[in-house]
């Protein structure tokens, strides 16, 4: 039984990643922590996570510039440790209550954000320059 809860919970999100492109570890973890330890939650989502979004990356490789990932690593170097001791210290119950806090707001506010209008054809920039 456990196995299939594990199997549901990475199934769910990885659907969640591939229609979003994020919020694998969000979904997959609201089941995890009910069956794994907080510390085996984390190595899980970020070896799963480095799936998920190493083919998107490969995809898009052509397309990166290394300069503007300085602030996504800067990020990394200073939340990975401060992350890694709060999930050392923080109880399981605790960390499965803040990830679903977490994604109720989340639905709320995807559910009660005003509407954007739809880009309409006459809107968009032209594609071509014509040679008049």
């Amino acid at each position: 039984m456990v196995e299939l809860l594990f199997v549901a919970a990475t199934f769910a999100g990885a659907v969640a990643a591939g229609l979003a492109g994020f919020a694998f570890g969000v979904v997959a973890a609201a089941v995890w922590l009910h069956i794994l330890t907080p510390v085996q939650v984390a190595v899980l989502i970020a070896f799963y996570a480095l799936i998920v979004q190493g083919w998107a990356v490969w995809k898009l490789r052509r397309s990166i510039k290394p300069r503007r990932l300085l602030p996504f690593v800067v990020g990394g170097v200073i939340g990975i440790p401060l992350g890694v001791e709060l999930l050392r210290v923080a109880p399981a119950p605790s960390m499965r209550a803040g990830i679903g806090v977490f994604l109720i707001l989340f639905a709320l506010y995807g559910l009660l954000r005003p509407t954007l209008a739809p880009v309409r054809e006459s809107d968009r920039w032209p594609t071509a320059v014509s040679a008049s």
